[in-house]
């Protein structure tokens, strides 16, 4: 793909397709063979003032259906927010 129509496709998907607010957590999930796609959500999730974004990459082995998408985004729910703020807190790291 295009570097600048992956700009701006990963910036309606984060303004308009998903509506990332100021303060909120996102959640990223996506193949590895996506990457530089990801990277560019993740730039685009922070402009638009994400408090965190997680990515979670997965193997092209670890892909169950060719429907699934390639690329998930959403906001996380309140048990991620908690252990990130917990992490913060304790300047840790989270594994796995």
């Amino acid at each position: 793909m295009d570097k600048i129509i992956m700009e701006k496709y990963a910036e309606a998907v984060v303004k308009m397709g998903v509506n990332v607010q100021e303060g909120q957590y996102v959640h990223i999930h996506a193949n590895v063979r996506q990457q530089e796609f990801v990277t560019k959500l993740v730039e685009e999730c922070y402009k638009a003032k994400a408090r965190y974004v997680i990515t979670d990459l997965s193997g092209v082995e670890t892909e169950l259906k060719e429907h699934i998408p390639s690329v998930l985004i959403c906001p996380t729910d309140i048990y991620a927010i908690k252990l990130m703020d917990l992490a913060k807190k304790h300047k840790a790291g989270i594994v796995g």
